[in-house]
């Protein structure tokens, strides 16, 4: 019996030496700083899209269909310098018919790209992006980046008749 209490005892310290050895960290001392990106600009706009709800029911949950469809963004200006994106769109040929008199600026979709690392937030009011949102106004969004710097940028989107 005692011989496999000192067995167990030794498998132990031989288990705890192994962890204490392994699990120690392999990185050096003054490594250097990686970069922080600083970029806090909107630098694209990725889509401009309608959303609407069917009258056909979805087969599984027997909720209403969601169809979204996706418009022509025509001319883009973006002033870094004065934070200010300036957004223009048509509705495209192939936008299904019953859809365009229904179509209005207070509940569209935008979707922005803007710089690597860093977050965008909406300001005063404005609504969040990627869901349905009321441009009918300039909307403002705050974008900081990863060294913690931010911009508060103007952004307006209307469309080309």
């Amino acid at each position: 019996m005692k011989k496999k209490t000192i067995m167990k005892k030794f498998f132990n310290i031989l288990v705890v030496m192994f962890l204490t050895i392994f699990s120690t960290s392999c990185i050096k001392h003054d490594l250097e700083d990686l970069d922080i990106y600083s970029g806090n600009d909107i630098v694209s706009v990725q889509g401009i899209y309608w959303r609407w709800i069917e009258d056909e029911k979805n087969p599984g949950s027997n909720e209403n269909k969601i169809s979204q469809k996706s418009l022509s963004v025509n001319d883009t200006n973006i002033d870094k310098e004065n934070a200010t994106a300036d957004i223009k769109f048509q509705i495209p040929s192939n936008f299904p018919k019953d859809q365009i008199s229904k179509l209005t600026a207070a509940k569209l979709v935008v979707i922005l790209n803007i710089s690597p690392a860093s977050v965008i937030e909406p300001v005063e009011g404005a609504p969040k992006l990627g869901v349905p949102g009321d441009w009918t106004k300039s909307n403002k969004y705050k974008v900081t980046a990863a060294d913690g710097s931010s911009k508060v940028w103007t952004v307006t989107v209307s469309q080309i008749k």
